[in-house]
């Protein structure tokens, strides 16, 4: 059988995902929602301390899915920085308009 796992993801608005990877709980979330991907509460939009944001947002979910393994995604960085340059990219812009 497959464990349960949650891996979160960073999308480019900040935004943190749940991606409900094998298990039952997977399962019964597609059911639900009609994927296996959801939004959390949780963005690094606007945050300064990525690293205790980070761990507190990991935290708090294992917190609320006490019998799923939850981790970061692999591609965590890539994906962190990849927000960070829309962000600078949408600064540049609002630069150029304002000047």
């Amino acid at each position: 059988m497959i464990a349960d796992r949650i891996e979160l993801h960073v999308e480019l608005t900040g935004l943190v995902v749940a991606h409900f990877v094998g298990g039952a709980e997977a399962a019964k979330i597609k059911d639900l929602f009609g994927t296996d991907r959801i939004p959390t509460p949780y963005t690094f939009a606007g945050v300064r301390d990525v690293e205790i944001h980070a761990a507190n947002v990991i935290g708090n979910i294992r917190r609320l899915n006490p019998t799923v393994t939850v981790v970061w995604c692999a591609e965590r960085c890539a994906e962190f920085v990849a927000f960070w340059e829309v962000e600078d990219l949408k600064r540049a812009v609002l630069c150029n308009v304002i000047h």
